[in-house]
């Protein structure tokens, strides 16, 4: 029985750190600095992304330190990839991208985007102990979201991922 109350105690205390970040999907859109088409090279120790700029043809990197922190999940390529979640996942080797850069607050973030038949998917690459960032989604907006969501106050819609139209994405990158 001491055991199990010092197990539960343990639990309570680590969870209490923990903090979840909601990311409005209209924020990113709304703040974007940067879009970059890019296909993935590979990367340097987990914190350096190595990759090929679509637009000048030039080799670049990107520091990307929090991925050696980030649990890595390896993508479940049986499920239908609009609805299965990528939270957590960088890009993998030789994928076809887009990295959208913006602001979040007083923090510069950044998700992917790849296009998938004719939907665009955007995710959260980081998976960070005791940090977890959902997207809100409108329930009244161009943005989709997979089965595995859940409801906001009857207005949103917060998930790990979510995707559009790939005209609707184009339009929203370039305002």
């Amino acid at each position: 029985m001491k055991y199990i109350l010092l197990i539960s105690f343990v639990l309570i205390n680590l969870t209490s750190f923990s903090k979840t970040s909601w990311i409005s999907v209209n924020d990113i859109f709304d703040s974007t600095i940067n879009v970059i088409d890019m296909q993935i090279i590979g990367y340097e120790n987990d914190t350096v992304l190595n990759y090929l700029d679509l637009i000048d043809n030039k080799i670049k990197r990107v520091i990307c330190k929090y991925k050696a922190s980030s649990y890595v999940y390896k993508r479940d390529t049986s499920l239908n990839p609009i609805e299965a979640s990528w939270y957590g996942e960088f890009p993998e080797k030789g994928e076809f991208v887009k990295m959208i850069v913006f602001k979040h607050g007083s923090v510069t973030r950044y998700v992917f985007a790849k296009q998938i038949g004719d939907h665009v998917k955007i995710w959260y690459p980081l998976n960070i102990l005791f940090a977890k960032y959902l997207f809100m989604v409108s329930k009244d907006s161009i943005y989709l979201y997979p089965k595995f969501c859940f409801e906001f106050k009857e207005k949103a819609i917060v998930c790990d991922d979510f995707y559009m139209k790939e005209e609707d994405f184009e339009r929203e990158i370039e305002m």
